[in-house]
């Protein structure tokens, strides 16, 4: 398996992105189609590579990790 990449931002463009969010200038949730554990990454990927409509990002978060990450 190969696999490529292209980072398409500058240096300071991830802290300025989290900063946005951070502040609520910008609103994330729409974005966000589910919040997985960890251990669910594989049903993660599977519902991103399938073509269901509506499926744009799956967070998965860590045992432990706050609600409404």
């Amino acid at each position: 398996m190969r696999i490529d990449g292209i980072n398409a931002y500058g240096r300071g463009d991830l802290a300025e992105a989290i900063q946005v969010m951070a502040t609520g200038q910008v609103d994330v949730t729409p974005l966000i189609s589910r919040i997985l554990p960890l251990e669910s990454a594989a049903a993660g990927f599977e519902m991103l590579t399938s073509p269901k409509p509506g499926v744009v990002k799956i967070l998965l978060a860590p045992a432990g990790s706050p609600k409404g990450i």
